[in-house]
């Protein structure tokens, strides 16, 4: 018959495993999570400045739609298509997601990406922010920063 101290050891190292599977776990939601934001980054920001606001508001968080009707979106995609001209190349990205760990509860996952892109006319910053809303990236934040737009 196994001894308390025994037991105790098993109990612990179930426990410490246990631990590890959910942190591991938890990791690779992270970059899996990840790689799809940064994805969707880039496609919503090669399609809005090829064919427009659609794709952004069809991707659009509630509550960025409860701050900018998709008419005002489209006005904004539409004035930034005007000013800097045809998207040239995505220079970089960087940014992450904030993803719990644990994989039950906690706050819903988020993102936040600066794409540096070269139009024709002008260099711009992007920013994307996205929560992740019923297993979807939702975007709710999309900022056009250049010079040229503010002229």
């Amino acid at each position: 018959m196994p001894s308390t101290r025994t037991l105790s050891v098993a109990a612990i190292l179930l426990l410490l495993t246990a631990i590890v599977v959910i942190l591991v776990s938890g990791v690779v939601r992270k970059s899996r999570l990840d790689a799809e934001a940064r994805d969707l980054a880039v496609e919503i920001t090669q399609a809005v400045f090829t064919a427009g606001a659609d794709q952004l508001i069809a991707n659009a968080h509630s509550l960025m739609l409860a701050d900018q009707s998709p008419r005002q979106l489209s006005g904004y995609i539409d004035f930034a298509n005007r000013q800097l001209g045809a998207l040239q190349r995505i220079e970089s990205i960087a940014g992450d997601t904030r993803v719990s760990l644990l994989p039950m509860g906690g706050p819903p996952a988020t993102a936040a990406y600066v794409l540096h892109l070269q139009f024709l006319e002008s260099a711009a910053d992007l920013e994307i922010g996205m929560q992740q809303e019923q297993s979807q990236w939702r975007i709710t934040q999309f900022m056009i920063q250049a010079e040229v737009m503010f002229q």
